[in-house]
């Protein structure tokens, strides 16, 4: 077991930061590139599995395949595991192979030099000393925001100081200042200002767990400046509560890929009604490691 938790973190490293590179590539599209952890392609009958599969295609035929194979072990990666990349490389007509390992046998990098589709890269435990500075330079936490209830509630012109309740965004019809409204999306901006401003005002230095509020903000319209449905607003009150869970969760592992960047792997965080995962990734390229 252990073994193989050793295994997915490298995987998920290698897949954070190939994800990091891939999304910036220009004119980068969710439908035109894909990236998969555990990827099983059957070929002629036979199942395959893909530590990490890149698949790029751009239509009118252009496709491209690029797998990695990773090895977070002690042992030198040998020319067997080559051998075997390789085929798996042909067989789904890789256009470049991957094997991601701490360190290679003699035979392991001459098998490399055999075929050129395939490119080896070192992977090493990321030095105390970057770790530190890493750390020191982001605020690696979970911020996690459980919005309890929300209300909205208006006064109307037509009504003087009697508010309504609530007002159905279902078809309503609105503007300000003027301009047509989308109102659902104009309430959600709201909703979501309220709750990020509170949440700034929280600092990042709290301790881990659950910090409970409630929340308001009113808005004031002169007459004609924000209409629903031929009502006149005079004044709009948003009413949240909340509860913000925050946690800095300790370090599972820290990666180093030399010539495609570093990933810090921290444990998953459970609140209530989710769960989150964090990788925090440096995709800056350095020197290659053949």
């Amino acid at each position: 077991m252990r073994s193989n938790l050793k295994g997915t973190s490298l995987e998920k490293a290698v897949e954070a930061i190939e994800r990091v590179i891939v999304e910036a590539v220009p004119g980068y599209n969710k439908k035109n590139f894909r990236i998969e952890r555990r990827k099983v392609v059957t070929v002629g009958g036979v199942k395959h599995e893909f530590d990490i599969w890149v698949e790029v295609d751009l239509g009118n035929g252009y496709r491209s395949v690029f797998i990695f194979e990773c090895r977070n072990r002690s042992e030198k990666a040998d020319k067997n595991d080559i051998i075997i990349l390789s085929g798996k490389a042909a067989a789904v007509c890789a256009q470049s192979a991957f094997f991601v390992a701490r360190a290679y046998t003699r035979d392991a990098r001459s098998q490399a030099a055999t075929d050129p589709r395939i490119t080896l890269l070192l992977a090493r435990d990321l030095p105390t000393k970057d770790l530190d500075d890493w750390l020191t330079t982001y605020n690696l936490e979970f911020e996690a925001i459980n919005r309890k209830s929300v209300s909205i509630t208006m006064v109307v012109a037509s009504t003087a100081k009697r508010e309504k309740s609530s007002i159905s965004l279902q078809g309503a019809v609105a503007t300000l200042g003027g301009n047509p409204l989308d109102l659902a999306a104009h309430n959600a901006a709201w909703l979501d200002a309220v709750c990020d401003g509170h949440t700034q005002k929280l600092g990042p230095d709290l301790p881990d767990g659950c910090y409970p509020a409630v929340l308001e903000d009113v808005r004031i319209y002169k007459p004609g400046e924000f209409v629903i449905d031929n009502e006149c607003i005079l004044k709009a009150k948003i009413r949240v509560e909340l509860d913000v869970y925050r946690s800095s969760p300790h370090i599972l592992s820290a990666f180093e890929v030399a010539g495609r960047g570093r990933a810090l792997l921290l444990a998953p965080f459970t609140f209530p009604g989710g769960r989150m995962e964090m990788v925090s990734v440096d995709a800056q390229k350095g020197d290659d490691a053949g």
